[in-house]
């Protein structure tokens, strides 16, 4: 008989607002998820199959946790798949509203300069988004890059071209995972654009059409989505 521990939701645990199917809560449990009965930092989940009802039962789970939100459809696919799914395509959210999308996200700046630094700070963080000053802090999941990572081919010495920030590229490529994406700025624009989070993969540095070049933030684009960001003269970032 296996162990609790050899079960594919062993490292879940829970809190709920109910489920649509009782009998799918059982089976949960039964394969090792725990459920909490009060919302804690040791909360890895919550599943919820009807955000619009219970939004404001919620606001703690978004606010102070950030504890992912998922319908219940994401354990029925685990199930299926036997093995835990990636819970973006399940999380369950108000379908309108962009004001968290970044909610699971911290990011770190690599090498924009300070004028862009501030401008993607604000965005990100209106949108729920965190901010690592160090690249290398363990929460951070997005570090934004301006440029590639070039090779002189010379004498092998990794540089940059984009003004002094070579050092922190070069710690941003050495640390780069699967939970620390490398992205461009297109991929904050183009998310809040799709009203999703997208596939870092097509957005890394090193696909940028000349990798020496620094990347421009179009002011315009800013704007558009970020028209009804308060100041942030108050809490001006550190990078």
């Amino acid at each position: 008989m296996s162990t609790n521990d050899s079960k594919l939701f062993s490292s879940i645990k829970y809190f709920t607002t109910g489920f649509r199917d009782s009998t799918l809560e059982s089976i949960f449990k039964q394969n090792g998820a725990i459920r909490s009965f009060y919302l804690t930092e040791t909360t890895t989940h919550v599943i919820c199959d009807d955000f619009d009802s219970n939004k404001s039962e919620l606001e703690q789970a978004i606010e102070i946790y950030q504890t992912p939100i998922v319908n219940s459809n994401w354990i029925t696919s685990c199930l299926k798949c036997n093995t835990l799914l990636p819970i973006d395509p399940f999380r369950s959210v108000d379908s309108n509203n962009t004001e968290h999308l970044f909610r699971s996200c911290t990011f770190a700046n690599a090498n924009l300069l300070n004028e862009d630094h501030y401008k993607i700070y604000a965005l990100v963080t209106y949108y729920g988004g965190r901010w690592a000053t160090n690249l290398d802090d363990p929460n951070c999941t997005h570090i934004i890059c301006a440029s590639a990572l070039s090779i002189n081919n010379t004498d092998d010495e990794i540089i940059n071209n984009h003004r002094n920030n070579d050092e922190r590229l070069h710690i941003a490529y050495e640390i780069q995972s699967e939970k620390s994406h490398l992205i461009t700025p297109d991929w904050i624009i183009d998310c809040l654009n799709a009203n999703r989070l997208l596939d870092e993969i097509d957005y890394h540095p090193d696909l940028l059409k000349d990798p020496n070049e620094p990347m421009d933030i179009d002011d315009d684009e800013l704007d558009d989505e970020h028209n009804n960001n308060p100041s942030t003269d108050e809490h001006t970032p550190t990078k």
